[in-house]
């Protein structure tokens, strides 16, 4: 593993909500592992211009808003 963790260097952001696990345990997960987790869609957008893209992870059962932020979503496929 990389010092710092295994997803050290990595963003991620949780687009919508998951039942399980849920949010608040991927974060977790995610920042133990050293990644960075962005905390909302509007701190997102300026890393659309970045190399090293966040990795945006969804649960497509859970999607309500996903019309309304497809435009800055597209911007970071692929959805995971």
């Amino acid at each position: 593993a990389r010092e710092g963790g295994l997803l050290a260097e990595h963003n991620f952001y949780l687009y919508g909500t998951f039942r399980a696990p849920g949010t608040n345990e991927l974060r977790y997960l995610l920042e133990k592992a050293g990644a960075t987790v962005i905390p909302t869609i509007d701190q997102l957008a300026p890393f659309a211009r970045r190399i090293n893209r966040p990795i945006i992870l969804c649960d497509p059962r859970e999607q309500t808003d996903y019309e309304r932020d497809a435009g800055i979503i597209a911007k970071f496929k692929p959805l995971i």
